[in-house]
């Protein structure tokens, strides 16, 4: 149908428009040549009555016949195409949407950031093993210690009254490494007593909250259903992230990290994408060791900018496999670290009960374009778990 318009078209320009703008061109040029101006009137106003004719009795039927072909063999069919999709994306997101609210879930661990200060017990400042004010240990082991890319710091977290903010600032701190840090990063070849009063110092400046240590509802937890809604910053040179890994309730210092679910982790420079996935490692090598770690995320497209706008993020983990969500809509799903899946997987197991993790970190890739300060803002965290 769509060639018959385009044949018609064509075929009336080349038989009907095309022979009369070059009749009108040649006699312009003959009412030019007229010896007499009202030769050269007569002349012009048939060339003008002409034009006028083809236009009413040809180009404008013709512009009408190739709007309505036009919508019958192209509009329409997107139209209806259209519904099509968007019936079948309906039923893909009745498909994929998590039913934690229907009959067989139930809540067992939320915050809802309602109130002026932060719930202690339940969160805790700091990085999740050895409540550190940094992470990077290596750079403390060195005297003088190396400049850290960040220090997180308590006065970063702010609490509004309903909502929880996570600051990145680009102030230079200072930082005098405590007793509790010291005993944790002391090692074969560095003393706790060494490293205990060193004075690290930063440029920059983050914020990192977990439940690590702590004992609230159902967590640490192993299975479930994990939900947070937050806003990025809407910035480049930020690294925000809400994940899970090993708690140091269960009887070892240093659990094993990998493995660790990642429900959101963005690096701000793509608003419009994020990482849901796994970190996990090879059973036969050294569980620390996080250069034998093996990532499994997907790289997800969203569809909207997170940095102005509050998102759901979700993950279900349970004893086959663990689901993303974005908005209640399934965007990834993996069976890596199932080993009952597949026995022949040479990584360890998701068997361990894991804590909660929210931080505020910066790019180095991209600080250049940041704007400070700058925060990840949360609604809301909120855990399910099957009755």
């Amino acid at each position: 149908m769509g060639q018959i318009c385009r044949t018609v078209e064509q075929t009336v320009f080349n038989k009907v428009q095309r022979p009369v703008r070059e009749w009108v061109r040649r006699r312009r040029q003959r009412c030019r040549n007229g010896r007499r101006w009202w030769q050269r009137l007569i002349c012009w106003f048939v060339t003008i009555l002409v034009q006028i004719v083809v236009f009413v009795l040809v180009t404008i039927p013709t512009v009408i016949f190739t709007t309505i072909c036009t919508f019958i063999t192209i509009t329409i069919p997107s139209a209806v195409n259209g519904i099509v999709h968007s019936i079948k994306g309906w039923n893909i997101r009745r498909k994929n949407k998590f039913p934690y609210n229907k009959e067989g879930w139930k809540e067992c661990f939320s915050d809802e950031f309602n109130s002026n200060t932060l719930d202690t017990t339940k969160w805790t400042h700091g990085f999740m093993y050895g409540r550190a004010a940094f992470e990077e240990f290596d750079k403390v082991k060195v005297n003088p210690p190396e400049i850290l890319s960040e220090i997180y710091l308590e006065k970063n977290i702010e609490m509004t009254g309903s909502t929880l903010k996570l600051w990145s600032t680009n102030e230079r701190t200072s930082h005098t490494i405590n007793s509790l840090e010291a005993a944790y990063i002391a090692d074969d070849n560095i003393s706790a007593q060494e490293l205990e009063g060193r004075v690290v110092t930063s440029e920059h400046t983050g914020a990192w909250i977990s439940t690590h240590g702590n004992v609230s509802g159902c967590i640490p937890k192993k299975y479930g259903y994990f939900e947070i809604r937050a806003k990025n910053p809407n910035s480049w040179g930020f690294w925000t992230a809400f994940w899970l890994t090993g708690d140091t309730l269960q009887g070892t210092p240093h659990l094993p990290w990998p493995p660790e679910i990642d429900v959101f982790e963005f690096w701000t420079n793509e608003l419009r994408s994020h990482r849901p996935g796994l970190h996990l490692h090879p059973r036969q090598k050294e569980i620390d060791n996080d250069k034998n770690s093996s990532n499994f995320a997907k790289k997800t497209t969203v569809g909207n900018n997170t940095g102005k706008n509050f998102n759901i993020y979700g993950c279900e983990w349970n004893e086959e496999e663990v689901n993303f969500y974005f908005n209640h809509v399934k965007v990834y799903s993996s069976k890596k670290g199932r080993k009952k899946i597949d026995p022949k997987e040479k990584i360890d197991e998701l068997e361990f009960p894991m804590g909660l993790i929210l931080d505020i970190r910066i790019d180095a890739n991209w600080i250049h374009k940041a704007t400070f300060p700058n925060c990840l803002e949360i609604d809301y965290v909120r855990v399910y778990e099957r009755i």
